[in-house]
This record gives structure tokens, C-alpha cells and sequence, in this order.
């Protein structure tokens, strides 16, 4: 990665206590969803989790990525975040029709995709109207040098570390090098550690 300072993004981040084990110089990925008419944590359906507004108590960091797992929640989310005057962060997976209705009200702080399934042509349709595009690598590291030279020029990149989609963790060492020559704005992580040494 060039000189650029990466943010490095936690994954999964979805109760307090690992909230608070999570360094706040890290920014911090957490799935949100709507539990008996309350905005709470949990990547898995149909159980409880940690109200979001509990969570945003303890919310110190650098980033917050919001992975939303259920359509039409993001409004209430940009409630809560106002109220805390968080700004630095971006919507991951909102449906296509939810990210249409929050650019056309002016809100940016979303992701569109980049993969083997979902190809620039995809991503491109949203440039200068969402901030980020999430770089996954369902097949390896799918980035190459032309679509990276396009992409950074209209969104910060996020970069899916490999042990996101099931690879083991001995494959960042192949990841950082070929994404040596690229500015690489945030990396989704289990283990920034690896990533940071």
C-alpha cells in the first residue's frame, strides 16, 4: 500500500465488549437490523443483540462501517448517528431502490461493490453520488491496476482482508503485496495487527 495512511476497519464488531477491546484509532464494522421494533447488533436473524443506541454510548473510534441487514433502517440510523455528530462513516449492502432514496436526499456516506460479481460497470453507475466502494475477494485478490487506476478516482476504496470470505489469515501477506502500488483508503479485518506490522 503507498505512503497514504490505511484506516484499518475491525470486523464484526457487535457487542460493547469488543467494542471497548477494539483500539480507538481502528474504525469498527457492525451489523445492524431491526429486532421487535428496535434497532439492535446482530449479524444473525431473529435474535437480540445490543440496541444500537447502547453501543453508540461507547462509540469512540475512527470510522464506523454500518452493515445493514434488513431494508429501510438506514433513516433511523442517520437519526442516531446526527444526534451523536457522527459523521465519519458509510452504509454497506443497503438495497439498490434504499441507496437511490438516500443519494437523491443528499446523503453520500454509502458503498457500492466491486467483485468478480459485481463489475465496475456496476460501480460506476454511482460515481459522484456515493463516497466508498467496498473491494471484496471472493475469488482472491480480484483488484487489478486498470479498475483500481478508475475506481480511485471517483470513491476511497475498502479492501475486504481474505479472511473475510473463508481464507486463511497467512494470505494478507499476498494481499499487502499486491496491493502495494495502490493508495488503499480502509481495510475490512479480522486481525489489523497483521495488516499494521
Amino acid at each position: 500500500m503507498k505512503d497514504k495512511k490505511t484506516l484499518f476497519i475491525q470486523h464484526r464488531v457487535n457487542s460493547i465488549d469488543e467494542l471497548k477491546k477494539t483500539p480507538q484509532d481502528y474504525g469498527i464494522e457492525t451489523d445492524i437490523r431491526i429486532y421487535k421494533d428496535k434497532i439492535i447488533l446482530n449479524h444473525e436473524p431473529f435474535e437480540n443483540g445490543v440496541s444500537f443506541d447502547s453501543f453508540l454510548e461507547h462509540y469512540h473510534h475512527k470510522f464506523l462501517i454500518i452493515n445493514t441487514k434488513g431494508d429501510g433502517v438506514e433513516k433511523q440510523i442517520l437519526e442516531k448517528l446526527e444526534e451523536k455528530s457522527i459523521k465519519d462513516f458509510f452504509f454497506l449492502d443497503s438495497s439498490i431502490p434504499t441507496t437511490i432514496n438516500l443519494v437523491e436526499s443528499g446523503i453520500s456516506n454509502i458503498a457500492t461493490r466491486y467483485s468478480k460479481y459485481e463489475p465496475i460497470e456496476l460501480a460506476m453507475k454511482f460515481k459522484n453520488n456515493v463516497d466508498w466502494v467496498w473491494v471484496d475477494c471472493f475469488d482472491g485478490f480480484e483488484l487489478n491496476q486498470e479498475d483500481y487506476s478508475i475506481l480511485k478516482k471517483h470513491f476511497q476504496i475498502c479492501l475486504v482482508s481474505p479472511e473475510l470470505q473463508g481464507y486463511p489469515k497467512e494470505k494478507i501477506e499476498e494481499f499487502k503485496v499486491l496491493s502495494n502500488d495502490m493508495e488503499i483508503d480502509a481495510i475490512c479485518t479480522k486481525f489489523p495487527g497483521l495488516w499494521n506490522k
